[in-house]
């Protein structure tokens, strides 16, 4: 197998920035963004000028001719004469006629334009407000939350290992001599970094699960689905550590962050390429920020079957919510577009079917929408983090050109819990039946499989 790394240092050298987009169309955006939100500026300034002068008009008006009553009353004057009120109050008469109409034709243009406006403001506050570099850096900490933001030393890596080992041997001590540890490395500008997994092994012709976990976990965390997968269908596993996260080496922080991440799910899946295992007889189960890794996979390298397990939509809906809606899923997309490098691609990889990678802000709507594998999602009933809503989303994106609403019902499960209720998924028979049948429809049935699901 051919696999030719491309130091991304090299692209930055003929003009690119570090994701291979050139910088002439970054400026060009940014024109483009600059203007249309100075269109919406000088709208909402136009609106409120209209207002003001509305109200002014009426007022100076009405007070001019208050003034003429009274006056005349106090120097004993006959009444006012009508015509000549009229007449000297006509040009401020006229101007709040004019004005009136222009701003009821302001008023009807902002209610049949609502949305569209909205939008405009919601992407204005995002961009003033994700032009806060603090405001950047909280944004990429908070998706890889318990990731390093320096290189790691020799004693955090063994302390990290020996944490890891002893979450295991007491909570999976069965587990435990199934499985290695192992070594792989992604490609692009820094190839010194090592990622670190636990790999366990039956068969080179049996189906094989990733497992990725979640922001505020590590390599262990996923020992549980490692189990069931292994014992229970007979799978092969590998459980994969990200960079800046505990065992593994590198930092997770910065601009090109999303990129890398992708970059670290590839290299995983060129490990188990490595070992003769055929792509077909790949799947992928990501938890909570996990799928996005596993929905990368899917969408740049057509592996089919991926399992979206408490993963969200996008990350800019997940913040929106876990803010209360402080901020519209607009405004924090636009942050999130100044805190990571977007819209870029990386050369093909030379591995068999790959695409070239791309940022998306963390979308994973527009990747399982575009892949051409199916999802099976696992949602908790009472996840305050991720919406329930959020699933449906999904199995609506991938399963688009299906009429069999039973299909999409049958690749769904929730189960109790919130989310970290990983465990009630173990406890939960028609959840596991429906993953079951799910892996036996995509072609993964293994003689475990098929006994674990006449059990049920």
């Amino acid at each position: 197998m051919n696999f030719n790394p491309i130091d991304i240092r090299d692209q930055e050298a003929n003009g690119a920035d570090h994701l291979g987009t050139s910088r002439s169309e970054h400026t060009g955006s940014s024109d483009v963004m600059k203007g249309s939100y100075w269109n919406l500026i000088t709208k909402k300034a136009l609106s409120t000028i209209h207002l003001i002068s509305f109200v002014l008009a009426i007022y100076f008006a009405f007070a001019h001719l208050h003034l003429h009553s009274t006056i005349h009353i106090a120097l004993n004057i006959s009444p006012i004469d009508p015509t000549l009120s009229i007449s000297i109050s006509s040009p401020l008469l006229a101007f709040t006629s004019v004005t009136a109409v222009a701003y009821v034709a302001l008023a009807i243009h902002k209610a049949i334009n609502k949305e569209k406006i909205d939008q405009e403001s919601s992407e204005l506050l995002g961009e003033i407000a994700g032009s806060s570099t603090d405001l950047q850096g909280l944004t990429r900490h908070s998706l890889h939350i318990k990731g390093r933001s320096s290189e790691p030393t020799e004693e955090e890596i063994k302390a990290a290992w020996e944490k890891a080992e002893s979450r295991i041997a007491v909570k999976y001590p069965q587990l435990r001599d199934k499985m290695k540890k192992v070594t792989f490395s992604p490609r692009g500008g820094d190839r010194k970094i090592k990622l670190k997994g636990y790999w366990g092994f039956k068969h080179k012709d049996l189906p094989t699960v990733i497992l990725f976990h979640g922001t505020g976990g590590n390599i262990s965390s996923m020992s549980r689905w490692a189990e069931y997968y292994y014992d229970k269908l007979g799978y092969n596993f590998l459980m994969v550590e990200y960079r800046g996260y505990g065992v593994s080496g590198g930092i997770a922080s910065g601009p090109n962050q999303e990129l890398e991440s992708y970059l670290d799910a590839e290299a995983a899946l060129k490990f188990v390429l490595d070992k003769g295992i055929s792509k077909d007889r790949i799947l992928t189960h990501g938890y909570s920020l996990g799928g996005s890794y596993a929905a990368s996979l899917g969408k740049f390298f057509d592996i089919k079957t991926v399992i979206l397990d408490h993963t969200f939509t996008t990350y800019a809906e997940v913040a929106s919510n876990i803010i209360g809606g402080a901020l519209s899923p607009a405004s924090v997309e636009r942050i999130i577009k100044k805190s990571f490098r977007k819209k870029t691609m990386l050369a093909r990889t030379g591995m068999n079917g790959a695409k070239g990678l791309e940022t998306d802000g963390w979308n994973n709507i527009k990747k399982v929408k575009d892949m051409e594998g199916k999802i099976f999602i696992i949602q908790g009933k009472t996840d305050g983090l991720m919406k329930r809503k959020f699933g449906m989303q999904m199995i609506l994106a991938n399963y688009k050109d299906t009429d069999d609403w039973r299909t999409c019902e049958n690749r769904m499960v929730t189960i109790d819990g919130g989310h970290s209720a990983m465990k009630n998924f173990f406890k939960d028979g028609r959840a596991q039946y429906k993953h079951l049948q799910y892996l036996e429809a995509q072609g993964l049935e293994t003689k475990d499989l098929k006994d674990s699901l006449n059990k049920l």
